[in-house]
């Protein structure tokens, strides 16, 4: 596989189907069940869950986060937790406008 190669993963909840697609080959795996959990490992210690939101609740969700890290007073952990979370949400949102 090329590393320039764009890759994709879409899951159909309602006919259970996760497609995997790079370049122009795809792979799909039929028969999930609707509650398939999706993890991502290998970037800290703990797997990480996914969070399917729409671009609207990203734009949402991005405003509260900047009005918590601004306005109100939380622990450092907290703090330090949302500033973590804050960029990642902002390059999902602007990932989901590129593509439309």
């Amino acid at each position: 596989m090329n590393h320039q190669e764009r890759v994709s993963v879409l899951f159909d909840r309602y006919v259970g189907a996760l497609s995997i697609t790079m370049g122009q080959r795809q792979i799909t795996v039929d028969s999930l069940p609707a509650e398939t959990e999706f993890l991502l490992s290998g970037d800290s210690e703990l797997d990480m869950r996914a969070l399917w939101l729409t671009p609207e609740e990203l734009e949402f969700l991005i405003k509260m986060i900047r009005h918590i890290l601004e306005k109100v007073k939380i622990s450092p952990e907290a703090h330090e937790a949302l500033s973590g979370v804050l960029p990642r949400a902002q390059a999902l949102l602007e990932e989901a406008q590129r593509a439309g």
